[in-house]
């Protein structure tokens, strides 16, 4: 039985968030009865929202999670190379612990993967970005038009907060520094640098509210990160 692991980031999650990962995790097992999933959930340092029922719950229904816990809030980057850590065997795959993008993009990924894919980048679709106010909206693009000076078009929208990997890529995306969202900017320059055979999936928006609210300390240490990937990492697109 083929073995898939799926790390969930995890930071302060809304009050329904355990209904919503028990629905789609078990949707998941149902849909491929074929493949053995370890789900692996990290938590970064919540305030809030994580109680020890809430885990006995999870892993009362789900006897093949695993939960990590980080004792203070290090950044989404840092949450998934926990996960991706603990993977030793089988596919790995990242997606918010919200499943925002429903589980349909999990039979097209896992497919692309056992194609023979080295990776495969989630790509989010135009409705995403129309349910964006302007400032959000516009710092996405922003970022978005950044990566596409460094890396080629398709490899630009890897921040989408989905991606997949063959196990021996693991220690590649260990190797990325940044703690926040740029990490995956970080992983998809190195995939180019290394020539990694990958490709990419659409990804739409289930019909929930994507994250709006702009953090303006996390938007500057942002840009932090972004020189840090300028100044550290050269250039592989030209």
């Amino acid at each position: 039985m083929q073995k898939i692991n799926i790390v969930f980031p995890c930071f302060n999650p809304s009050e329904t968030w355990v209904e919503t990962f028990l629905f789609h995790s078990n949707q998941l097992i149902s849909n491929f009865l074929d493949i053995d999933f370890r789900f692996i959930v990290v938590n970064d340092g919540s305030s809030k929202g994580i109680r020890e029922v809430d885990i006995q719950k999870i892993q009362s229904e789900l006897t093949n999670c695993q939960f990590i816990s980080h004792h203070y809030n290090i950044g989404k980057g840092q949450a998934i190379r926990s996960g991706v850590e603990s993977c030793y065997e089988g596919h790995i795959i990242y997606c918010d612990i919200d499943f925002p993008f429903g589980t349909e993009p999990f039979n097209r990924l896992i497919g692309k993967l056992n194609a023979g894919n080295l990776v495969v980048v989630g790509k989010r679709d135009n409705s995403y970005h129309k349910c964006l106010p302007w400032l959000r909206r516009s710092i996405s693009k922003l970022f978005q038009f950044i990566n596409k000076l460094m890396i080629p078009s398709n490899l630009s929208g890897c921040q989408a907060g989905m991606m997949g990997m063959q196990n021996e890529v693991k220690s590649l995306f260990l190797s990325t520094r940044i703690n926040r969202f740029l990490f995956s900017t970080e992983f998809a320059i190195k995939i180019h640098k290394k020539k990694l055979k990958y490709t990419c999936v659409a990804l739409t928006l289930r019909d929930i509210d994507p994250h709006t609210t702009v953090n303006m300390k996390s938007m500057f240490q942002e840009f932090s990160n972004l020189l840090f990937i300028i100044t550290r990492i050269p250039f592989f697109k030209f």
